[in-house]
């Protein structure tokens, strides 16, 4: 699993999908961080869209990796809004 975290250390743990929480990192658990630019964050954005699109379904895939997905585009979604707004000229 790899953790997303921008610069601002803006981090997305209150979820409004309870289902997300799993996905979540745990004090103990192993995990990878990484740095990305907002323009990584979103083309990253635009596969994990793409490939829930192009999901064959179950059972060629398991249906985890689908709400997998979800989850994943809704964390990226989050944190590109976060950047939309940290860069606003007021």
């Amino acid at each position: 699993m790899v953790l997303l975290v921008p610069s601002k250390a803006f981090y997305l743990k209150s979820m409004i999908d309870e289902d997300a929480n799993q996905y979540s990192v745990f004090d103990g658990d192993w995990y990878a961080s990484m740095n990305l630019g907002i323009v990584e964050c979103r083309m990253l954005y635009d596969h994990v869209n793409y490939s829930i699109k192009m999901w064959p379904g179950s059972p060629a895939r398991p249906a985890e990796e689908q709400e997998y997905l979800h989850v994943l585009k809704t964390r990226l979604a989050g944190i590109i809004m976060q950047y939309n707004f940290d860069m606003l000229d007021m």
